[in-house]
């Protein structure tokens, strides 16, 4: 596999071998890339923000191409396709496209249905996600700045700030974004911001972010959630002529 457009080509590796056994897959992509499917699928839910997982998007894409299948060669049996995708069975097809498409493979193979492409690629994601996917690119590529700190492992520190720091992934693009205009290794930043955070709450004059927020916009907490839910924002984008903009009727609901 060419390194070179490392998350396109592990999708490209997929569709490839689409047919073969996920088991397969998976050893096929640690082969050509030392990634496991666990760091793999950690990355993907990074990226697309808890929708996928490798294995996930395999299954996703799998009842895409043989819905697609049915379409395009009628000639085929229901069967025969369920065996050439590894289904159990013309029934485990079924269900799984009754699942995914609410449509039976009859149903899409007499009425010529097709559905949008659900192949993934840097693409899909937003700005941020695309920019972290191009920096692991270049960890991978080895072709970061040579610098007193190591970038190699960007992917491992992203990974450790979402599992050990408790950090959200929006955190994590924000930290990311910062260490690259500044020229300040990813980890080190991490590292910086996390040690910063534990100082910042173990102050005596610490007030959680969002209770502070609450106090200022004059509204409990349930009340802020409502907001926020409603809005589609989060706590930190709310100001008080906002908020009472919202009471007032002059912001229209998201819902």
């Amino acid at each position: 596999m060419n390194k070179s457009n490392f998350f396109d080509k592990v999708m490209d590796f997929i569709d490839e071998h689409i047919r073969e056994d996920y088991s397969k897959i998976k050893e096929g992509i640690y082969a050509d890339t030392n990634y496991t499917d666990m760091q793999i699928s950690k990355f993907m839910s990074i990226l697309s923000n808890g929708e996928y997982t490798l294995y996930e998007y395999y299954t996703r894409r799998r009842a895409y191409l043989a819905a697609s299948e049915l379409v395009n060669n009628p000639e085929k049996s229901i069967a025969e396709i369920a065996q050439e995708f590894n289904y159990s069975d013309q029934t485990a097809l079924n269900r799984i496209l009754k699942k995914q498409y609410d449509h039976t493979p009859k149903e899409i193979r007499t009425k010529k249905i097709r559905f949008d492409d659900n192949k993934l690629t840097f693409s899909s994601f937003d700005t941020s996600a695309v920019k972290f996917g191009k920096r692991l690119q270049n960890a991978i590529d080895g072709m970061i700045k040579e610098n007193a700190f190591s970038d190699d492992d960007y992917f491992f520190d992203f990974v450790r700030a979402t599992d050990e720091f408790g950090f959200d992934t929006s955190t994590c693009f924000a930290i990311s974004e910062v260490s690259e205009r500044i020229g300040v290794p990813f980890a080190y930043m991490l590292n910086s911001c996390f040690e910063a955070m534990v100082s910042y709450k173990s102050s005596e004059d610490y007030i959680d972010p969002k209770i502070e927020m609450a106090i200022e916009c004059e509204i409990s907490l349930d009340e802020m959630d409502k907001i926020c839910e409603d809005l589609g924002c989060e706590y930190y984008n709310l100001f008080p002529d906002f908020v009472r903009a919202y009471k007032e009727g002059r912001i229209i609901r998201k819902h």
